[in-house]
């Protein structure tokens, strides 16, 4: 009878030891499922890199002023942040004595796209991939410009005139000493 009984021991250890493992690997891949889903994440929207720049008309000066990005800023220039795709707007603030001009819009494949601007009103661009935004100002009151080419100075062309006026004062100088003796 004991060896029957062991037997039987066995046998129900046996059954029970698989109904055990069965739910424990149940119990795991329930687990498995639920931490995949808990950990999954909503898809992030594509961002682009954009900078914020200005520059003078002329290219005198750059990076004057501040800019506002969707309403938000007022950021010092150059600034770089990442935005995602869509219409954004820009608001630029000119240094003093300085009005807003345009906006050029630099894109990725190097075309350049050039907004006009009417003073203070915020400009809005197209969504392109990692632009380079700069706002474009000019002096207020600036004459226009009249145009002509550079050309390097020439040193003696510049002393020439006083040269020769040194040459006549010496040579007055002398004849006058010259009539005296």
């Amino acid at each position: 009878m004991s060896s029957r009984y062991n037997y039987q021991l066995s046998g129900d250890w046996f059954t029970l030891s698989t109904r055990v493992r069965f739910a424990l690997v149940l119990l795991m891949v329930m687990l498995v499922v639920v931490a995949g889903f808990s950990m999954r994440t909503a898809k992030a929207a594509p961002q682009e890199d954009v900078t914020l720049s200005s520059r003078q008309y002329d290219g005198s000066t750059s990076n004057l002023g501040q800019m506002y990005l969707d309403g938000q800023g007022p950021y010092n220039l150059p600034y770089n942040t990442r935005v995602s795709p869509g219409v954004h707007k820009i608001r630029f603030i000119p240094p003093a004595g300085f009005y807003w001009v345009m906006t050029e819009v630099k894109l990725e494949t190097g075309e350049t796209i050039y907004l006009p601007s009417s003073g203070y009103e915020e400009t809005a661009w197209p969504s392109t991939t990692d632009p380079t935004i700069t706002a474009i100002y000019q002096k207020i009151g600036l004459p226009a410009y009249v145009g002509g080419v550079v050309l390097p100075t020439n040193a003696y062309a510049i002393f020439a005139p006083y040269l020769a006026v040194i040459g006549l004062i010496g040579t007055a100088v002398v004849s006058v000493k010259k009539r005296k003796s």
